[in-house]
């Protein structure tokens, strides 16, 4: 109703009316499924007829078509089931939100290269996670996680891998898995040591231990030739 209150010209009224309903479809498709989704869904069919006059009726493609969703900072407190709806999705930001968690669907996410969900309010990730065979960056800062799921271990793409911030007590075992990792970063959580299995990372360039509990390092970091930048500082390492 807001929307063709507007003094402009009947197509154009349409038009704007027809952007802000796909943006409120996608909001809702992504974010939650309500109990009125098909009736939203159909008044969108219904607008989008009318402003391409009836001769370009809606291609659901449109929307099962989308690469990258940005999504930050909009108070979500949870993602629907029906991102999996979105399988040629690359890139997923929803940091600075309150997700609890991520469902078990984002495994369809089959292209997706980039997910940013720093910020949140996050304990644990699905099972599922290992699913993600393409991902190259995941930006989990600023979260709860106390353990990670071992099925990171599955991300062998991941180049970067960002934990900053968390509670985290323990690496799980399988990140030597992570043969293409680049940057590690662990700073500020409550490690008290790090797994020998850290030796696997043989791509590692950069990681960050800053604020953490360590009393000492484990003999096999000396295998990270990659190695450029370590950071541990604010520790508890014994010279």
């Amino acid at each position: 109703p807001e929307v063709v209150e507007y003094r402009k010209s009947r197509a154009k009224c349409l038009k704007d009316a027809l952007e802000v309903l796909e943006s409120d479809f996608l909001l809702g498709m992504v974010i939650r499924c309500d109990d009125d989704f098909e009736q939203r869904f159909e008044k969108f069919r219904w607008w989008q007829k009318k402003a391409m006059g009836l001769r370009h009726p809606y291609d659901p493609e449109a929307l099962y078509s989308l690469e990258e969703i940005k999504l930050e900072s909009s108070e979500i407190k949870s993602l629907s089931k029906e991102i999996r709806c979105l399988p040629k999705l690359t890139v997923l930001k929803v940091g600075y939100n309150a997700l609890k968690e991520l469902p078990d669907e984002i495994s369809c996410l089959i292209k997706l290269e980039e997910l940013h969900a720093q910020e949140n309010e996050l304990r644990e990730l699905p099972d599922t996670i290992g699913e993600l065979e393409k991902l190259r960056l995941l930006m989990l800062e600023g979260n709860s996680f106390h353990t990670l799921n071992n099925k990171i271990g599955k991300l062998h793409l991941l180049k970067r891998l960002l934990l900053s911030h968390n509670k985290l007590i323990e690496m799980p075992t399988t990140i030597e898995q992570l043969v293409k990792l680049q940057e590690l970063d662990l700073r500020a959580n409550r490690l008290k040591e790090l797994p020998d299995e850290i030796k696997g990372l043989v791509s590692l360039r950069r990681l960050d231990l800053r604020q953490n509990k360590l009393v000492a390092l484990p003999e096999t970091i000396g295998a990270l030739k990659a190695l450029e930048v370590l950071y541990c500082d604010k520790n508890k390492i014994k010279r």
